[in-house]
Protein backbone atom coordinates (compact mmCIF):
# COMPACT_ATOMS: atom_id res chain seq x y z
CA UNK A 1 0.00 0.00 0.00
CA UNK A 2 1.62 3.47 -1.28
CA UNK A 3 1.35 6.24 1.71
CA UNK A 4 2.90 8.68 -0.14
CA UNK A 5 0.67 11.01 -0.13
CA UNK A 6 1.21 11.51 3.75
CA UNK A 7 4.59 12.92 2.97
CA UNK A 8 2.80 15.92 0.98
CA UNK A 9 2.07 19.52 2.43
CA UNK A 10 -0.83 19.43 0.74
CA UNK A 11 -2.64 16.98 1.65
CA UNK A 12 -1.83 17.86 5.53
CA UNK A 13 -2.93 21.07 5.14
CA UNK A 14 -6.47 19.95 3.60
CA UNK A 15 -6.90 17.90 6.43
CA UNK A 16 -5.65 20.27 9.24
CA UNK A 17 -8.38 22.70 7.39
CA UNK A 18 -10.64 19.95 7.47
CA UNK A 19 -10.67 19.07 11.61
CA UNK A 20 -10.70 22.97 12.08
CA UNK A 21 -13.75 22.99 10.46
CA UNK A 22 -14.93 20.06 11.59
CA UNK A 23 -14.20 21.21 15.35
CA UNK A 24 -15.82 24.63 14.48
CA UNK A 25 -19.19 23.71 13.81
CA UNK A 26 -19.42 20.73 16.61
CA UNK A 27 -19.74 21.83 20.60
CA UNK A 28 -16.81 22.19 22.40
CA UNK A 29 -15.48 18.76 23.68
CA UNK A 30 -16.37 19.30 27.04
CA UNK A 31 -20.27 19.42 25.54
CA UNK A 32 -19.95 16.35 24.20
CA UNK A 33 -20.41 14.09 27.35
CA UNK A 34 -23.73 15.65 29.03
CA UNK A 35 -23.31 16.52 32.45
CA UNK A 36 -26.24 17.36 34.46
CA UNK A 37 -25.01 19.23 37.14
CA UNK A 38 -27.08 21.57 39.81
CA UNK A 39 -26.02 24.07 43.04
CA UNK A 40 -28.32 24.14 45.29
CA UNK A 41 -27.94 27.02 48.09
CA UNK A 42 -30.97 28.52 50.56
CA UNK A 43 -31.01 31.20 53.04
CA UNK A 44 -29.43 31.00 56.64
CA UNK A 45 -33.70 31.41 57.76
CA UNK A 46 -36.46 28.98 57.76
CA UNK A 47 -39.60 31.44 58.12
CA UNK A 48 -42.21 28.92 59.60
CA UNK A 49 -45.89 29.59 59.78
CA UNK A 50 -49.26 27.83 60.50
CA UNK A 51 -52.50 27.68 58.74
CA UNK A 52 -55.19 25.89 61.28
CA UNK A 53 -52.05 24.38 62.97
CA UNK A 54 -50.45 22.96 59.70
CA UNK A 55 -46.83 23.88 59.84
CA UNK A 56 -45.44 25.45 56.15
CA UNK A 57 -42.05 26.33 55.87
CA UNK A 58 -40.28 28.98 53.96
CA UNK A 59 -36.72 30.23 52.56
CA UNK A 60 -34.88 32.23 49.74
CA UNK A 61 -33.54 29.35 47.58
CA UNK A 62 -30.85 29.37 44.98
CA UNK A 63 -30.67 27.04 41.97
CA UNK A 64 -27.53 26.94 39.45
CA UNK A 65 -26.83 25.25 36.38
CA UNK A 66 -23.00 24.41 36.44
CA UNK A 67 -23.53 21.66 34.15
CA UNK A 68 -23.71 21.75 30.36
CA UNK A 69 -26.93 20.71 29.01
CA UNK A 70 -30.59 22.04 30.38
CA UNK A 71 -32.18 21.07 33.68
CA UNK A 72 -36.00 20.46 34.60
CA UNK A 73 -36.69 20.83 38.08
CA UNK A 74 -39.92 19.46 38.47
CA UNK A 75 -40.24 19.03 42.44
CA UNK A 76 -38.74 20.23 45.33
CA UNK A 77 -39.03 18.24 48.70
CA UNK A 78 -38.18 18.78 52.48
CA UNK A 79 -37.89 16.48 55.10
CA UNK A 80 -37.43 17.70 58.72
CA UNK A 81 -36.24 15.23 61.56
CA UNK A 82 -37.22 15.18 64.98
CA UNK A 83 -34.52 14.83 67.70
CA UNK A 84 -37.01 11.29 68.84
CA UNK A 85 -36.46 10.37 64.73
CA UNK A 86 -39.92 11.02 63.39
CA UNK A 87 -40.05 12.85 59.69
CA UNK A 88 -42.53 14.07 57.89
CA UNK A 89 -42.18 15.30 54.18
CA UNK A 90 -42.83 18.82 52.48
CA UNK A 91 -43.33 19.58 48.81
CA UNK A 92 -42.58 22.92 47.60
CA UNK A 93 -46.41 24.08 46.70
CA UNK A 94 -45.97 27.71 46.19
CA UNK A 95 -43.24 30.42 44.62
CA UNK A 96 -43.46 34.02 45.91
CA UNK A 97 -41.71 36.40 43.08
CA UNK A 98 -41.27 40.08 43.86
CA UNK A 99 -41.55 42.01 40.70
CA UNK A 100 -41.05 46.26 41.37
CA UNK A 101 -43.64 45.28 44.23
CA UNK A 102 -43.82 45.26 47.98
CA UNK A 103 -46.34 42.53 47.38
CA UNK A 104 -45.08 38.95 46.51
CA UNK A 105 -47.12 37.19 43.25
CA UNK A 106 -47.30 33.64 44.38
CA UNK A 107 -47.45 31.03 41.59
CA UNK A 108 -47.59 27.44 41.76
CA UNK A 109 -44.85 25.54 41.69
CA UNK A 110 -44.55 23.69 38.77
CA UNK A 111 -41.17 23.22 36.42
CA UNK A 112 -37.86 25.27 37.16
CA UNK A 113 -35.89 25.21 33.31
CA UNK A 114 -32.11 26.61 33.61
CA UNK A 115 -29.62 27.08 31.50
CA UNK A 116 -25.81 26.22 31.77
CA UNK A 117 -24.72 29.22 33.28
CA UNK A 118 -28.10 30.30 34.25
CA UNK A 119 -29.56 30.64 38.24
CA UNK A 120 -32.98 30.82 39.29
CA UNK A 121 -33.67 32.69 42.81
CA UNK A 122 -37.39 32.58 44.66
CA UNK A 123 -38.44 31.93 47.74
CA UNK A 124 -40.73 28.85 48.15
CA UNK A 125 -43.06 28.07 50.78
CA UNK A 126 -43.08 24.12 51.63
CA UNK A 127 -46.40 22.44 53.18
CA UNK A 128 -47.54 18.85 53.78
CA UNK A 129 -49.87 16.74 52.33
CA UNK A 130 -53.48 17.79 53.17
CA UNK A 131 -56.02 15.29 53.60
CA UNK A 132 -59.06 16.06 51.05
CA UNK A 133 -61.25 15.55 53.77
CA UNK A 134 -59.58 17.97 55.77
CA UNK A 135 -59.05 20.56 53.34
CA UNK A 136 -62.98 20.29 52.61
CA UNK A 137 -63.38 20.77 56.51
CA UNK A 138 -61.48 24.11 56.63
CA UNK A 139 -63.25 25.75 53.80
CA UNK A 140 -66.37 24.78 55.22
CA UNK A 141 -65.34 26.09 58.40
CA UNK A 142 -63.66 29.31 56.20
CA UNK A 143 -66.76 30.07 54.72
CA UNK A 144 -68.73 30.06 57.72
CA UNK A 145 -67.19 32.03 59.57
CA UNK A 146 -67.36 34.93 56.39
CA UNK A 147 -70.68 34.67 56.43
CA UNK A 148 -71.14 35.47 60.36
CA UNK A 149 -68.34 38.40 60.61
CA UNK A 150 -68.02 39.44 57.14
CA UNK A 151 -64.47 39.84 57.63
CA UNK A 152 -63.49 41.39 54.48
CA UNK A 153 -65.72 44.51 54.76
CA UNK A 154 -64.26 44.22 58.04
CA UNK A 155 -60.79 44.06 57.52
CA UNK A 156 -60.90 46.63 54.98
CA UNK A 157 -63.36 49.31 56.34
CA UNK A 158 -63.45 49.23 60.29
CA UNK A 159 -61.75 49.75 62.97
CA UNK A 160 -63.33 47.42 65.24
CA UNK A 161 -63.17 43.57 65.48
CA UNK A 162 -66.47 41.57 66.34
CA UNK A 163 -65.82 38.78 68.11
CA UNK A 164 -66.89 35.17 66.15
CA UNK A 165 -69.52 32.43 67.43
CA UNK A 166 -67.83 30.20 69.49
CA UNK A 167 -69.03 27.54 67.83
CA UNK A 168 -66.77 28.48 65.05
CA UNK A 169 -63.89 29.51 67.25
CA UNK A 170 -64.08 26.05 68.77
CA UNK A 171 -64.19 24.42 65.70
CA UNK A 172 -61.12 26.24 64.24
CA UNK A 173 -59.22 25.93 67.72
CA UNK A 174 -60.02 21.87 67.09
CA UNK A 175 -58.30 21.70 64.32
CA UNK A 176 -55.53 23.80 65.31
CA UNK A 177 -55.03 21.16 68.21
CA UNK A 178 -55.41 17.96 65.93
CA UNK A 179 -52.24 19.33 63.36
CA UNK A 180 -50.17 21.62 65.29
CA UNK A 181 -47.40 19.62 66.14
CA UNK A 182 -44.24 22.07 66.59
CA UNK A 183 -42.03 21.07 69.35
CA UNK A 184 -38.93 22.50 71.22
CA UNK A 185 -35.52 20.90 70.29
CA UNK A 186 -33.10 20.58 67.58
CA UNK A 187 -34.04 19.15 63.77
CA UNK A 188 -32.12 18.13 61.07
CA UNK A 189 -33.85 19.30 57.69
CA UNK A 190 -33.34 17.33 53.98
CA UNK A 191 -33.76 19.64 51.19
CA UNK A 192 -34.20 17.88 47.89
CA UNK A 193 -34.23 19.04 44.17
CA UNK A 194 -35.44 16.76 41.70
CA UNK A 195 -35.26 16.38 37.97
CA UNK A 196 -38.35 13.77 37.78
CA UNK A 197 -38.02 11.08 40.25
CA UNK A 198 -33.72 11.37 39.49
CA UNK A 199 -31.87 13.55 42.42
CA UNK A 200 -30.16 16.77 41.02
CA UNK A 201 -28.90 18.44 43.84
CA UNK A 202 -29.15 17.55 48.12
CA UNK A 203 -28.63 19.85 50.79
CA UNK A 204 -28.74 18.61 55.14
CA UNK A 205 -28.68 21.78 57.59
CA UNK A 206 -30.19 21.72 61.21
CA UNK A 207 -32.21 24.27 62.81
CA UNK A 208 -33.73 24.71 66.86
CA UNK A 209 -37.31 25.32 68.15
CA UNK A 210 -37.21 27.33 71.30
CA UNK A 211 -40.33 27.81 73.38
CA UNK A 212 -41.09 31.38 72.30
CA UNK A 213 -41.32 30.18 68.76
CA UNK A 214 -44.11 27.50 69.89
CA UNK A 215 -45.70 30.10 71.81
CA UNK A 216 -45.98 32.71 68.73
CA UNK A 217 -47.62 30.33 66.58
CA UNK A 218 -49.71 29.45 69.58
CA UNK A 219 -50.78 33.06 69.65
CA UNK A 220 -53.15 31.97 66.90
CA UNK A 221 -55.38 30.37 68.78
CA UNK A 222 -56.44 33.85 70.69
CA UNK A 223 -57.02 35.27 66.91
CA UNK A 224 -59.42 33.32 66.17
CA UNK A 225 -62.28 34.52 68.46
CA UNK A 226 -62.42 37.91 66.03
CA UNK A 227 -61.94 34.88 62.70
CA UNK A 228 -58.03 36.66 62.29
CA UNK A 229 -55.88 34.17 60.82
CA UNK A 230 -58.96 32.09 58.87
CA UNK A 231 -59.45 34.34 55.83
CA UNK A 232 -58.44 37.65 53.93
CA UNK A 233 -57.44 40.42 53.78
CA UNK A 234 -57.89 40.32 58.09
CA UNK A 235 -55.41 37.56 57.87
CA UNK A 236 -52.70 37.57 60.48
CA UNK A 237 -51.44 34.13 60.04
CA UNK A 238 -48.56 33.87 62.75
CA UNK A 239 -44.86 33.47 61.53
CA UNK A 240 -41.34 32.72 62.99
CA UNK A 241 -38.28 31.51 61.77
CA UNK A 242 -35.33 29.54 62.98
CA UNK A 243 -31.52 30.05 61.88
CA UNK A 244 -30.36 27.11 59.72
CA UNK A 245 -26.78 25.42 60.05
CA UNK A 246 -25.59 23.62 57.41
CA UNK A 247 -24.70 20.48 58.08
CA UNK A 248 -21.23 19.92 55.97
CA UNK A 249 -21.79 16.11 54.98
CA UNK A 250 -24.97 16.25 53.95
CA UNK A 251 -24.03 17.08 50.16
Amino acid sequence: MRLGFLKNSNFWSVFIAGLALFFSLTPPISQWIKKEELSLLYSNRTFISNYFGILSYAMLIDLRNTGNTDLSITKMELVITSEGGSQKKYSAETIERYVGSPQPIVTPMTRILIKPGEHWKEVVTFQPHIAPELELRINELKFKFIDDLNIQQQGLYTQTLKKAPVSLVEQAEQIFNDNFDMGQGEYQATLTAFSDKKVLARKVYKFRIEAFQIAANLAQLNDYKYGLGVYGPANTLKMTYARNTEVLNGD
